[in-house]
């Protein structure tokens, strides 16, 4: 049969599995350029990065036209796939944040224009590098930044988050109003949980497949640990210091 990779359903169990049943239409051809380890690391960070970037944000792949977009935490899972997006396919002017030189030196190598640390106030970084503001902002981590989210974001302009955590449940966003700016959240498993359009994200993992094959984008697979060691693969992710994906190797 055909090769495929998709990101699955969160009302379905099946991640650790060997097997799983799927929605057909959730699924999209494996890059034939990656090995099934490679693509592992693919669907749920590009689905995540793709539908905040160019259905939450309304900017069609390629109509970027040099706009500001901060990503905040771009050196992780989804972080890292979604600078490459953003630069290559989006024509963003991407900005991303990192906190260590390891991680900053990951989002330069991924195409961020410029790279500021996210542990520091946002605005004087912005401000000494010299932008007046972002028009868009796709963050990683959750709320409890978001004043100084709005605080750098333009007049109309629009923040994705993928995580909302405790802080979510008391955010103020009346300083939006000024601004006429747009708070959203993403999460990619609405469509298949929901039964609304999950053939989209067909199409799109067929499409990212085929720049993962062009080379226009590149895997963020960077470690991966055998099943025995899922705990740790689970103690690093929470450091929240991680680089790229981690994939368990449940079978051979």
């Amino acid at each position: 049969g055909d090769e495929v990779y998709f990101a699955g359903d969160i009302g379905r169990a099946g991640a650790y599995a060997e097997f799983v049943c799927v929605d057909a239409r959730i699924v999209g051809r494996k890059p034939r350029t990656l090995d099934m380890v490679q693509a592992a690391a693919i669907p749920l960070t590009a689905l995540t990065a793709w539908e905040g970037i160019f259905e939450t944000f309304n900017v069609a792949p390629g109509a970027g036209d040099g706009r500001t977009l901060l990503i905040i935490g771009g050196a992780g899972g989804v972080g890292s796939i979604a600078i490459q997006l953003a630069k290559r396919v989006g024509n963003f002017h991407v900005i991303a944040t990192a906190s260590r030189p390891e991680s900053a030196a990951r989002c330069r190598e991924l195409g961020a224009d410029a790279v500021i640390d996210h542990s520091l106030p946002l605005a004087p970084q912005l401000h000494e590098a010299g932008y007046d503001g972002v028009a868009f902002i796709f963050s990683t981590a959750t709320l409890d930044n978001f004043a100084q989210m709005v605080d750098v974001l333009k007049p109309l302009g629009h923040i994705c988050v993928i995580q909302g955590g405790p802080s979510a449940q008391s955010v103020n966003v009346a300083p939006l109003m000024p601004k006429r700016g747009t708070l959203s959240f993403e999460l990619m498993f609405t469509r298949p949980s929901t039964g609304m359009e999950p053939e989209r994200q067909g199409a799109i993992l067929n499409r990212v497949a085929q720049l993962l094959d062009d080379g226009v984008l590149a895997t963020t697979l960077t470690t991966v640990l055998p099943w025995d060691e899922a705990a740790e693969a689970h103690r690093r992710i929470e450091t929240e210091h991680t680089l790229g994906k981690i994939v368990l190797r449940v079978a051979n």
